[in-house]
């Protein structure tokens, strides 16, 4: 399993009117885009409501988990001046005691770059710096909202390239300006990120076997072997 970070990077992305106590967050730590993260927050939940509404987003995109179930994804293409979130119920995919929501959130704009031959970013896609975003409606699992108390790493088992640099031949006469071609290599994914923190608690079991006892004994008759 790869190192974990604590993490604070606020980033300059409005937030939703109803998240206040929530904030962007990505890892100080994380490589140049394009980049993938993996973020992770773990919870403890006595009672399951009937509902939990929370509010994600992500520069650029998400995947959102909860106890390794894929719960959402987004958000939406727009501007940096109407930037979607999604509204989403995670409470069908609680349990009571510990739950683990996480997201893999991916970047592959490069700020600035115009030579389509370098960028990997859509041309359609805004980006203010890669970033996570989740806000809990409900004030009583505020514990849930993106902050300093969650978990990132990077994730280097996902690369991505010029579509441009790949097709571009002296009789292309076109331009490319959809997503990234993506390589992925399995060996170096994290495939526990995603799971349940395991429980860290005793489960007390009544031992079967008599106690052992301590007495002096007789010192017996010496044997010799053949």
């Amino acid at each position: 399993m790869r190192a974990l970070w604590l993490i604070l990077c606020i980033l300059g992305l409005a937030a939703p009117a109803s998240a206040k106590d929530a904030e962007w967050i990505a890892s100080p730590l994380s490589p140049a885009v394009p980049v993938v993260l993996q973020f992770r927050k773990d919870i403890a939940i006595e009672k399951i409501p009937a509902h939990l509404w929370v509010d994600v987003s992500a520069d650029n995109r998400f995947l959102l988990y909860v106890n390794g179930e894929r719960a959402a994804s987004g958000p939406a293409t727009s501007d940096l001046a109407h930037w979607r979130y999604a509204r989403i119920d995670i409470a069908p995919f609680l349990k009571a005691g510990r739950n683990t929501v996480s997201a893999t959130v991916w970047n592959f704009v490069i700020p600035g770059e115009g030579d389509l031959k370098k960028q990997t970013g859509p041309l359609s896609q805004s980006s203010a710096g890669t970033g996570f975003y989740l806000k809990a409606e409900d004030d009583a699992f505020a514990g849930l909202n993106s902050g300093p108390d969650w978990q990132v790493a990077s994730d280097p088992s996902h690369k991505a390239s010029s579509g441009m640099a790949q097709i571009d031949t002296p009789d292309w006469l076109g331009y490319y300006v959809a997503g990234a071609p993506e390589t992925i290599d399995a060996r170096q994914a994290a495939t526990d990120w995603r799971a349940a923190a395991p429980s860290k608690s005793r489960t007390l079991t009544s031992d079967p076997l008599p106690q052992m006892t301590y007495a002096l004994t007789d010192n017996g008759r010496r044997v010799r072997g053949e």
